[in-house]
């Protein structure tokens, strides 16, 4: 069995083409998933950066 966890902030905001981050995000924890060991652990992690002007598309 894998054990999938995530400590990601829970108003998380990515600027960018909200379509393209999600088919890389999809991308990536699909192949980390895939990929693992049998008994393997997927973690997803951000650190969060302040930008001079936020502005959400």
């Amino acid at each position: 069995m894998l054990e999938t966890a995530n400590d990601l902030p829970p108003s998380l905001w990515i600027p960018g083409n909200g379509e393209l981050l999600e088919r890389v995000f999809s991308n990536l924890i699909d192949n980390a998933i895939k990929y693992s060991r049998e008994g393997g652990r997927v973690l997803l992690q951000l650190q969060v950066e302040q930008m001079a002007n936020p502005q959400p598309s």
